[in-house]
């Protein structure tokens, strides 16, 4: 009798339909909001097929420096959830009145950079300053996934019982992050002397184990005399050591002869003069058609470690 009862038992488990995927008539979508591309992609990536994203910004559009519409904000209102990167680089969100209750802001809990810096301007654009909490916390490894942790949390308790489908996604992303944050810890290995013309990739070069000086340099736009002089003063003090100095940029730079003379040659005391290596990383805060994270984090990895063995092949 008993191998009766389990042999029914393993033919109604056979027969059992699959557990379903996506959301079903009774459990709908959550219908989340990003305020920028990294917030939704790591929403579209953890919550699946439980979540609709929509993002407000359009693609192209910095996060930092766009205004919601009043359509915007009343698309807002009627989201499940509000998801943002925070750390100021949403800055409209400082003087807007969101939903407390609905609203996942994945710096909260951070360990976040704290910067100093003089108001400046970058060409026509309107004067500013970068003190106060860094943000592009993203490309730091370590930090994304406590991104991914704080938002599993949050879509969890709107969907307990899809759990074990939030826990496969947080689980599959941590396991994606790991070799992305062992390439980076090996570039700190390496000891590079890197000089970076913004304080935009300091999450990025604390997960290699490196204090990297920068600038507020701007790659388009007018390239003040001050800051000129600033970054050729670090450049200078990089050329010390035993490799050429990299130079790291927040977006394309044009043609390298094209920059001022200090940016593109340094002579430290009792060396011949060095050429300085250029390399643009990309802060992956603006959305594109084909927007991928991870993609991005080892790109600007390739992109270090392919200027790091120039350095040194070439001093």
């Amino acid at each position: 009798m008993r191998r009766w009862v389990f042999g029914a038992l393993l033919l109604g488990l056979s027969c059992a339909e699959p557990i379903p995927r996506g959301p079903s008539p009774d459990e709908p979508a959550v219908q989340i909001v990003a305020l920028s591309a990294p917030a939704a992609w790591l929403a579209a990536r953890i919550g699946g097929d439980l979540v609709e994203v929509r993002t407000l910004p359009p693609v192209g559009e910095d996060p930092r420096r766009w205004r919601p519409s009043p359509l915007a904000i009343d698309e807002l209102r009627q989201s499940d959830q509000i998801v943002l990167a925070g750390a100021g680089l949403e800055a409209w969100v400082a003087t807007a009145s969101l939903p407390l209750s609905r609203t996942v802001d994945l710096s909260r809990g951070i360990d976040l950079i704290r910067l100093d810096g003089p108001t400046h301007r970058h060409g026509e654009g309107p004067a500013h300053s970068h003190a106060g909490p860094a943000p592009y916390t993203w490309l730091e490894p370590k930090t994304l996934g406590a991104h991914a942790e704080r938002l599993h949390a949050a879509l969890r308790e709107l969907r307990p019982t899809r759990a074990s489908e939030l826990d496969a996604e947080l689980a599959s992303l941590q396991g994606e992050l790991e070799p992305i944050a062992r390439r980076l810890a090996a570039l700190g290995a390496s000891e590079p002397t890197l000089v970076s013309t913004h304080p935009t990739f300091v999450y990025l070069f604390r997960g290699a184990g490196l204090d990297v000086p920068h600038a507020h340099l701007p790659a388009r736009g007018e390239q003040t005399a001050v800051e000129v002089s600033r970054t050729a003063s670090l450049l200078l003090d990089a050329a010390e050591g035993a490799s050429r100095p990299i130079l790291v940029w927040d977006e394309p730079f044009g043609d390298v002869e094209s920059l001022p003379t200090p940016l593109r040659t340094v002579a430290a005391e009792g060396q011949a003069p060095r050429r300085v290596l250029h390399v643009a990383l990309d802060p992956l805060s603006v959305g594109t058609e084909r927007y991928d994270l991870l993609m991005g984090l080892h790109q600007n990895i390739s992109a270090l470690e392919r200027a790091m063995a120039e350095a040194k092949a070439s001093p």
